[in-house]
């Protein structure tokens, strides 16, 4: 159901005036169907807004996740745990992020904060 998620998405966007939380959940959805170029278009929306003001990496890392970039998602991922992103302790149960898992970087972060021995 993809296709109407990314309807309710970009309408509660523009209902939302375009927050930064409702630009990420809609670029992961662009990103996991297969259409790259509009998830990217909202990342570097995002990444551009955050020179204006304050927007918490992670929804970055959800946006680059999706697009199974990892080596991007963690650079964002890094920043948000740098940053004392409060995000960050959903990390376990975030299922947006299932296929950064088995990646020997995900266990470190997960070392690093706490969240696993």
């Amino acid at each position: 159901m993809v296709t109407e998620a990314i309807d309710e998405f970009q309408k509660a966007s523009k209902l939302s005036g375009g927050s930064p939380i409702m630009m990420m959940t809609l670029g992961h959805a662009y990103a996991i169907s297969g259409r790259a170029g509009e998830a990217q278009e909202l990342l570097a929306q995002l990444v551009g807004l955050s020179k204006q003001k304050y927007v918490p990496t992670v929804y970055m890392m959800g946006i680059a996740a999706g697009l199974d970039d990892k080596d991007a998602a963690f650079h964002w991922l890094n920043q948000a745990v740098e940053d004392r992103c409060d995000y960050v302790v959903y990390l376990r149960q975030e299922p947006g992020l299932d296929n950064l898992r088995s990646d020997p970087r995900f266990v470190e972060v997960m070392r690093h904060i706490g969240l696993t021995q």
